[in-house]
């Protein structure tokens, strides 16, 4: 089951089909949706304290067990995996949670507890089958229970040692006899357990335990002993072993598909984990290819597999070399499971190389984005009916998990390469933005030879006030363009106006007075993402409203506009004008120190007179 929350409210965002089976509910029912909506109230507080102390620590949480009360009602239990999903300032975004189904083996645990008990108490009442072997005679007695046991008609039982070892499974007689005749050498008891074969296929395990008496010589005289069966506990402890090792390498499959950055690097880490429990011989990852021969193409591979790979070409056509598993899967969309490959009519195409090699039962499992096949999961066991349906279904949760990386890892691709190609038309879109500003300052600029260079200088200055008052690149780089062209409503001012190397008249400077609003007009219907057009509007506003041509006051004023105004004034006072030579730094300065906090912002007055008593900037290097 894989789900994900937002980091907000923690609600449901995502949840993906083995969810909604594993706990009953519709993926309507539990997208927005928070554990206090689901579940009961002690359960919804444990769930929702997990997720956040998993977010706070920005490490991957595990939670080997935890139970759950899901939609019918039934309780089941949990192996869950918690990460935390971060934005760029490593501010939390989401919570990924990965959970498998662990009830079976739970249960199976439950039963092997249970099965133990139970042997325990049958041998303290001796509830179980006894027998007695006459060593003499070679006459065997066995009691009714375990004729039962063994599913023999006393009246087919020939009652001899030969025929009590002709009812061994076959693999394990050896075992069995020698069991038997070294205790007679040793002169002490024996226990063993081994199998039964019926006669219908079916495996029983039983426990047998035995003693012999002997006579003066120490010539054994007769043996008798119980038989247990232990069917029950050995099936327990097989299902268990079997759902624990499909749920070790789900585990380890989910661990690698929570740091996965590639593709091929994922598909070859779920095949080596699959094989590294020491169960499966061979694990391969193929994906389905649209050509002529349908073929599938081998992706990544661990175990056995280097020579038979070579030789197993499998495709998913409808044709001789399509009838295996793998092709079956493609076509299908459905596992494919192959209990004994040796005597499986549909196992044609490389049967031989399969045995040849050692491979006794295989499982293809599908993988599916947007209800399409795309690819395989192959996994093969040297021993018949080696999947358990326990096994099967965790199996299948891998592989769905599997597609789930696969898909969002080229998602996550997609969404890079679209970030980059957006990031690289931002910076080209950036560079024509400067370009087409620096333009038009040189335009205004040339109009107003005696002015050229002031707006440069006052950018200049202006953004080395934003950089020491600790703003951010962005809005640095928006002060940068909005001072640059702070003075484009002069653009509308007659040249003679602007060179008048004599005293402006009231008519004169009120005309002067109208470039800010000539500039606001001019640049407010251009979208750019900083506040130019307020730039150029306010930079002759004043913090005690005395400015033009609005009369804001305080923050009225936009702080970009604050700061191009301070700059504005130290540069135009320092500077030479058509009507008077420059006043020089020291009376600049000193109209910034009289009046901060009256007509010029404290903060940015401080920021620029530390500036110049640090000696870290000087107008005259610009």
């Amino acid at each position: 089951m894989l789900f994900l929350k937002n980091a907000e409210e923690l609600r449901f965002e995502r949840f993906n089909r083995a969810g909604e089976k594993m706990l009953g509910y519709s993926r309507q029912d539990l997208l927005g949706k928070n554990d206090f909506d689901l579940f009961p109230q002690e359960q919804a507080e444990f769930f929702s304290g997990k997720d956040m102390a998993v977010l706070e620590s920005h490490e991957v949480a595990e939670i080997p067990e935890e139970p759950i009360r899901v939609a019918n009602g039934q309780e089941k239990w949990l192996h869950t995996f918690k990460v935390g999903l971060y934005d760029d300032e490593g501010r939390p975004t989401h919570l990924l949670g990965i959970s498998m189904d662990i009830t079976e083996r739970k249960l199976a645990e439950i039963t092997l507890k249970e099965s133990r008990h139970n042997l325990a108490e049958a041998q303290r009442m001796a509830h179980i089958g006894s027998w007695e072997l006459d060593l003499v005679s070679d006459a065997l007695f066995w009691s009714d229970e375990i004729f039962c046991i063994f599913e023999i008609d006393p009246q087919q039982f020939g009652a001899s040692y030969e025929a009590f070892l002709d009812a061994i499974h076959p693999e394990d007689r050896e075992a069995v006899n020698k069991a038997y005749t070294d205790s007679l050498s040793n002169r002490q008891p024996y226990q063993i357990e081994h199998r039964l074969l019926m006669n219908d296929g079916r495996v029983k395990y039983v426990h047998e335990h035995g003693e012999s008496v002997y006579d003066e010589d120490g010539k054994p005289l007769r043996s008798s002993g119980t038989v247990q069966d232990i069917s029950g506990r050995k099936q327990a402890e097989i299902s268990l072993e079997h759902a624990n090792r499909a749920l070790h390498a789900l585990s380890t499959v989910n661990r690698e598909l929570v740091h996965a950055t590639e593709e091929e690097a994922l598909l070859q880490a779920i095949c080596t984990a699959i094989v590294e429990q020491n169960y499966y011989r061979m694990a391969w990852v193929g994906y389905v290819q649209h050509d002529a021969a349908k073929s599938i193409r081998h992706m990544a591979s661990a175990g056995d597999e280097q020579e038979t790979l070579t030789r197993v070409q499998p495709r998913w056509a409808e044709d001789e070399y399509g009838t295996g598993p793998s092709g079956r899967a493609v076509r299908t969309g459905e596992t494919q499971l192959a209990r004994d490959i040796a005597n499986d009519p549909q196992y044609q195409s490389w049967k031989d190389e399969l045995i040849r090699q050692g491979y006794v039962s295989s499982i293809a499992l599908p993988l599916t984005a947007s209800g399409q096949v795309f690819g395989i999961l192959h996994v093969y066991a040297d021993e018949v009916d080696a999947f358990t349906s326990a096994e099967v279904d965790l199996l299948e949760e891998m592989a769905g998990d599997l597609a789930f990386g696969v898909n969002s890892l080229r998602i996550r691709l997609e969404r890079d390469s679209a970030m980059a190609q957006n990031e690289q038309h931002l910076a080209r879109m950036h560079e024509s933005l400067a370009g087409t500003v620096n333009a038009i300052a040189r335009a205004v600029e040339a109009r107003d030879p005696y002015t050229a260079g002031h707006q440069r200088r006052v950018a200049i200055l202006a953004c080395t006030i934003a950089a020491s008052m600790g703003l951010d690149e962005s809005r640095i780089e928006g002060i940068r363009m909005g001072a640059t062209i702070h003075d484009i409503g002069k653009i509308q001012v007659p040249a003679e106006i602007l060179t008048k190397p004599a005293k402006l008249s009231d008519i004169e400077y009120a005309i002067i007075k109208e470039h800010p609003g000539v500039g606001f007009e001019i640049l407010k219907d251009i979208r750019f993402p900083w506040p130019i057009a307020n730039i150029a509007y306010q930079h002759h506003e004043r913090m005690d409203g005395s400015g033009y041509p609005q009369g804001l006051k305080g923050e009225e004023i936009c702080l970009e506009a604050r700061i191009v105004a301070v700059a504005d004034v130290v540069e135009a006072m320092a500077s030479h004008r058509p009507y008077r030579a420059g006043l020089g730094m020291d009376k600049a300065l000193a109209e910034i120190r009289q009046n901060r906090g009256i007509l010029y912002d404290t903060v940015v007055a401080d920021a620029c007179l530390r500036l110049f008593e640090e000696g870290s900037f000087s107008i005259e290097d610009v």
